[in-house]
């Protein structure tokens, strides 16, 4: 049997052929993407060079943190404690190109290594710019509206589209998800960034499973930083149940939502205004199959009737409006 393995680098791909397989189409399809196939042998000392036994760590699973514009000396070390926990999760980010940002409603505080990537910027042009300092006036205005509402705790989260001055070949418009962090006191945004280039933003089913990505990572980032941030000795004469409802407070019911595929066909199609016997008439099925769905949607959600559901589905990304 024929095999190929792959690595991903970059925009770089290594292809180890067995047998002599023609990956010529491969080749072409992925050059049209921007990417680049370099062939490495299969030998031993080849694999140990592309593939080692030991996970070696990079930067680029690191949070860089700047330090100069951080408001306090307990928020520095918040920050460096915090990067040592979501290694894993910037990891992720980076799989997905994502970017990813801390800031307050004038500077930028952390970023990851996508971020820098999507905006073109130095590291000193990074740490010396002001919140949007790369984007059209338009966009720059339309950022730092929302960012000083969700810092202000007007709203929670936020998302808009962006348009950078320098725009790629092929890029117009970007993608950001704000949401607000509670550290040491302070109120900081979280942001994150996709593009054109590793995104496809015509597609509604890529854009809806990018969603649920950022929204889940963000959950489990929120929820990291508060457990950090729990300073125990001064817990210790609290009861265990103040304890427990400080690491809930406003724990989102989506986090514990896992639909089938076809309870989200089902979901999809009750949002769009279709009666039961609609729905098993477009799916083939019947109708007492779709009340079972239904049943299981309300009873997952924790809900009593479909407008607290779609109202969720919508607010958690579930569905696209």
């Amino acid at each position: 049997m024929n095999r190929v393995l792959l690595k991903y680098s970059g925009n770089t791909i290594y292809v180890i052929e067995e047998n002599g397989i023609d990956y010529n189409t491969l080749k072409d399809n992925l050059a049209k993407r921007g990417y680049k196939i370099i062939p490495v042998n299969g030998d031993k000392k080849s694999l140990e060079k592309f593939f080692p036994k030991k996970y070696k760590e990079t930067k680029e699973n690191y949070l860089i943190i700047i330090i100069e514009n951080q408001p306090s000396r307990h928020i520095v070390e918040h920050l460096k404690h915090l990067n040592l926990t979501v290694e894993w999760l910037l990891s992720i980010l980076n799989v997905c190109n994502i970017g990813f940002c801390i800031y307050n409603k004038e500077q930028y505080l952390a970023y990851n290594n996508i971020f820098q990537n999507i905006t073109e910027l130095s590291h000193e042009s990074i740490k010396n710019a002001r919140i949007g300092t790369f984007l059209s006036d338009k966009s720059r205005k339309s950022l730092k509206n929302h960012i000083k509402k969700c810092l202000d705790k007007e709203i929670s989260k936020f998302s808009v589209d962006l348009e950078m001055k320098q725009k790629r070949e092929g890029e117009k418009f970007y993608k950001f998800f704000g949401y607000t962090l509670n550290v040491k006191g302070n109120s900081l945004g979280v942001g994150y960034i996709l593009n054109e280039t590793h995104h496809d933003f015509d597609d509604p089913e890529k854009l809806r499973i990018n969603k649920l990505i950022i929204s889940e990572l963000n959950q489990a980032f929120r929820m990291l930083n508060k457990i950090q941030s729990i300073d125990i000795h001064k817990m210790e004469k609290d009861s265990k149940e103040k304890i427990i409802n400080k690491l809930a407070e406003d724990q989102p019911n989506y986090s514990r939502v896992n639909l089938s595929d076809r309870e989200y066909e089902v979901l999809i199609l009750i949002y769009k205004g279709y009666t039961n016997q609609q729905i098993a008439n477009k799916l083939y099925i019947s109708k007492r199959t779709v009340d079972f769905h239904r049943s299981n949607l309300l009873g997952k959600t924790n809900f009593r009737n479909t407008a607290d559901l779609i109202r969720f589905a919508v607010q958690n990304h579930l569905i696209i409006e």
